[in-house]
């Protein structure tokens, strides 16, 4: 027997084969009804990720426009040096007085530093610049 000539076994694999090769094909172009589902259940959750994900960009848009209407509303500095006018100094004094705002979230309204904010409300910052003056 050699390697040129065909033997039972050989054909009877060579046919199993060509039949599991059969069957594998048959599913690739027939696929089952659970494959279908599970086929449309990752669509459906690829399309609610990237809705969830418009949402999300679609407000971070409506807070940015506010930012960027807010920026664009507040006049400049007396002083082009200053980042604050003299009523927003005012403004931070009363804040903090009253308890309205801490010096972090007053720091972050008017984009100021922390200890800028602790240097006008304890005086070192604007010592020129009475409550009075400006009162709102």
């Amino acid at each position: 027997m050699g390697f040129d000539e065909p033997t039972d076994k050989s054909i009877l694999l060579s046919e199993a084969g060509r039949r599991i090769a059969e069957s594998r094909q048959e599913r690739l172009f027939d696929p089952t009804v659970e494959e279908l589902l599970q086929e449309r259940e990752i669509t459906y959750r690829n399309l609610l990720a990237a809705y969830l994900k418009l949402q999300d960009v679609s407000r971070r848009n409506v807070e940015l426009e506010k930012r960027l209407q807010e920026v664009a509303a507040t006049p400049e500095p007396v002083d082009r040096r200053c980042k604050l006018r003299p009523e927003q100094v005012s403004e931070i004094r009363r804040a903090y007085d009253a308890g309205e705002a801490s010096m972090h979230k007053l720091a972050k309204r008017y984009r100021v530093s922390v200890s800028t904010v602790s240097n006008i409300v304890h005086g070192f910052y604007w010592k020129n610049l009475s409550a009075e003056t400006f009162a709102l």
